[in-house]
């Protein structure tokens, strides 16, 4: 609907743009509801969704999108070339997309922030945790210590051998130096 209402603006009466829609919306919905089962999309959890999530999450969109074009083209072929349109089917495609990836990742990015919030500035009871390379280990232990406060330490800092990395963040925490400067920190 929302895509037929961004389309066509006043260019189709409230009324066609009603009969068009309800012409289609259980056709949509199951194509796309079954589509999105078998990829996986309703068994989830927000507070872990990744890279493979955001790619399953396109390829059902993409899936339900073109057998939606299909069913469309097959059983709707004059509304489709008279009514709908192609940028209604892409509009429909591009508002799904970002619709479904907002409501997967805004959760756990809100999550985030308040818990970084947290962590970084209503405990004063945490330990102040200087963490030696800025790797994929090192990424991962800063992740852990901001996510689970419970834990007692607080990330401030990183310290990297190599010097290409000083000055860029990691979830937040700023790599500060290099591993020689340590006893500076210390």
């Amino acid at each position: 609907l929302l895509a037929l209402v961004i389309r066509f603006n006043d260019g189709l009466g409230h009324g066609e743009v009603w009969e068009v829609y309800r012409t289609l919306i259980l056709p949509v919905t199951f194509i796309r509801l079954p589509i999105f089962y078998l990829f996986g999309l309703y068994s989830w959890s927000f507070r872990y969704a990744s890279r493979n999530e955001a790619l399953r999450v396109f390829a059902a969109v993409s899936t339900s999108t073109f057998i939606l074009i299909a069913f469309i083209a097959f059983f709707f072929f004059h509304e489709f070339r008279t009514t709908i349109g192609r940028s209604v089917l892409l509009m429909d495609y591009l508002l799904c997309l970002f619709l479904v990836m907002v409501f997967r990742f805004a959760f756990r990015d809100i999550l985030k922030i308040v818990q970084s919030f947290q962590a970084n500035f209503k405990r004063a009871d945490l330990k102040r945790a200087l963490i030696i390379g800025a790797d994929d280990l090192g990424e991962l232990l800063a992740r852990e210590l901001l996510k689970r406060p419970e834990l007692g330490y607080v990330p401030i800092g990183f310290l990297e051998k190599n010097q290409e990395k000083t000055g860029i963040r990691i979830h937040g925490v700023k790599v500060c130096g290099t591993i020689s400067q340590l006893s500076h920190w210390i």
